[in-house]
């Protein structure tokens, strides 16, 4: 048996086995590539029901309606998405660049940074305020044995910055334990 042969064989099964094209009648021009091989070309369906003609027709035409309705979509789609990509970069800088200002506005606020001793016990302490005078009399009424050294226009990055400088001599909190040269590097900024 030829190629050929079984493609018409198997075609005709097809229609066969598949009531919904009982009402089709269909022409098959089998011909040969180049080498050899068969191929159906020239494929036509013949319908006769006037009314699958029309279902299809109107089938054909949702498709076209669909097709066109999602056109300008597909067509938008890269713009749409480079778009809320676009705005959604904008969003984030924005977010971002507003909380480095806020943070830069608390770094950079007036105030002193100070250091404050307490006799009792040893320890420094490194601090920032508005007013060291008062935050030493509001740490007298805990410790009465504190006292304040030095103090010198800064911001909370200044004091941040000596935290880490004496990170490995922290007890807790602004608490260090401060040798004598450490002392007076830190006195030394507010000369």
């Amino acid at each position: 048996m030829n190629h050929t042969h079984s493609l018409h064989l198997l075609y005709s099964e097809f229609i066969k086995q598949h009531s919904s094209f009982s009402d089709f009648q269909s022409d098959v021009n089998i011909e040969h590539l180049s080498n050899g091989q068969p191929i159906v070309c020239n494929h036509s369906l013949y319908l006769f029901d006037e009314k699958s003609l029309i279902e299809l027709e109107q089938w054909m035409e949702r498709m076209k309606q669909a097709i066109a309705a999602y056109r300008p979509l597909l067509e938008a789609a890269p713009g749409l998405v480079a778009q809320y990509t676009e705005d959604r970069r904008a969003m984030v800088t924005r977010q971002l660049d507003s909380q480095l200002k806020a943070r830069q506005k608390k770094t950079t606020r007036p105030g002193w940074v100070y250091l404050m001793y307490n006799q009792r016990n040893g320890y420094y302490k490194i601090g920032y305020s508005a007013v060291p005078e008062f935050r030493e009399k509001t740490l007298q009424s805990e410790e009465p044995e504190v006292v304040l050294l030095c103090a010198w226009e800064g911001s909370t990055a200044d004091e941040r910055d000596l935290h880490q400088r004496f990170a490995d001599k922290r007890l807790r909190g602004e608490w260090f334990a401060l040798t004598a040269l450490d002392v007076e590097s830190v006195r030394s900024l507010s000369a």
